[in-house]
């Protein structure tokens, strides 16, 4: 989508219509530099020498959008594990982990902004983590690959206190079959969470919701076995599945409506990449390669009802050039982390077209015609409107 704006007197009154905008993330005290990782407030950045850096950050300015970023604490990775591009952050506590894929091993990093830290190191290959908080504990979930999944309770006060607090397996979930290789928690739950199982070519594949409150499914809902799963976004009623297939949408509530996400219709074609943006309801995708590292940039709402599909996916942008880009909530804002060689930049973008406006010192008052042009997909739509300049310096 894009937006264009001319007026018939431009000295009196000049728009410029955009859909996104750059960003600046600065760190007080100076800059660093390395591999960003962004959730709420907060920033994980992974150093030269495998450090991460985690930075607690506020707007500066909105024109241009500046963020100013504070370190208050920094962990060892560890020498052979690599820090993944996913943290989460709640109440003053931020949890990453790391992998060693040739040891089959795992850490888990707690930071707090007081400047505590914690590592845990796991035995296991960990691929996915989730987050639910309760009045008392923070409840950390650890998927190990299509084997487990462990839910350890963290002391909100001492980051020290992880302990287990229940494991499932094939022993003690009601299903025939379980591998699991996801989780998300949806938002502002204290009690329900979801899996995504995946047990391969012929076997079962579910996305099956459980509660804290007791060891049972709530339910579960069946994946065709035609699909391949990759990973998935949980919205409380309604589950975004990604697949080697394609990527598609469910519900857990009573209805026949099976959404698909047409990617290639959207630019974004057969290589992309689905992030999960739960706390601003949505999804973000990045589709590669169409053009060398030339890629896509598409956004795409949950399904609030069957009746709102206009606004499904209120955005995307083509042509960026990268070799890597990612998409988080930072500050309140769907984000963008654009990643080449030396050189890491940020974008923000909107749901619906901003216009920036410039009125020219006029002694009198002025009514200008305004001409508003939409654009999205090939086509188009333009709005007329009057808008009356009034006397100024």
């Amino acid at each position: 989508m894009n937006v264009s704006v001319k007026t018939n007197n431009e000295n009196a009154l000049k728009g410029v219509g955009y859909t996104q905008a750059p960003v600046r993330v600065s760190w007080k005290g100076g800059d660093l530099v390395g591999k960003y990782t962004f959730a709420h407030n907060k920033v994980v950045l992974v150093d030269a020498s495998n450090t991460a850096n985690l930075g607690t950050c506020v707007d500066l300015s909105n024109n241009p959008i500046t963020v100013q970023c504070t370190k208050v604490a920094s962990t060892s990775v560890g020498s052979g594990y690599k820090f993944n591009t996913k943290i989460i952050a709640h109440q003053g506590i931020t949890v990453g982990w790391s992998n060693n894929i040739s040891k089959g091993a795992s850490n888990i990093h707690i930071l707090s902004e007081d400047g505590d830290s914690n590592t845990v190191n796991i035995k296991k290959n960990v691929s996915d983590i989730g987050f639910m908080t309760t009045n008392t504990y923070f409840f950390v979930f650890l998927v190990y690959d299509k084997d487990s999944v462990e839910i350890r309770r963290l002391n909100k006060n001492d980051v020290q206190e992880f302990e287990t607090y229940l494991v499932l397996n094939q022993s003690n979930v009601l299903s025939d079959f379980f591998c699991p290789h996801g989780v998300s928690i949806p938002m502002g739950s204290q009690d329900e969470y979801d899996i995504i199982s995946d047990c391969g070519r012929g076997l079962g594949k579910y996305v099956l919701r459980m509660g804290l409150s007791r060891n049972t499914n709530f339910f579960q809902i069946p994946i065709s076995l035609r699909y391949n799963t990759i990973g998935f976004c949980s919205f409380r009623h309604e589950f975004v599945i990604n697949s080697y297939e394609g990527v598609f949408s469910i519900t857990n509530e009573d209805s026949f409506n099976f959404w698909d996400v047409p990617l290639e219709d959207l630019d974004a074609g057969f290589q992309y990449e689905m992030f999960c943006i739960p706390a601003l309801g949505k999804v973000a995708y990045v589709g590669h390669g169409k053009k060398g590292n030339q890629n896509t940039l598409v956004s795409q709402n949950q399904v609030a009802s069957s009746i709102n599909q206009g606004r499904r996916f209120p955005g995307f942008v083509v042509g960026v050039e990268a070799q890597e880009v990612r998409a988080y909530e930072f500050l309140g804002r769907l984000f963008w982390v654009i990643e080449n060689e030396n050189k890491t930049t940020f974008l923000t973008t909107f749901d619906t077209p901003r216009i920036k406006w410039n009125a020219g010192a006029t002694l009198d008052e002025i009514d200008v015609q305004v001409e508003i042009t939409v654009y999205n997909k090939g086509s188009q739509q333009k709005f007329l409107q009057l808008a009356t300049v009034y006397p100024h310096d």
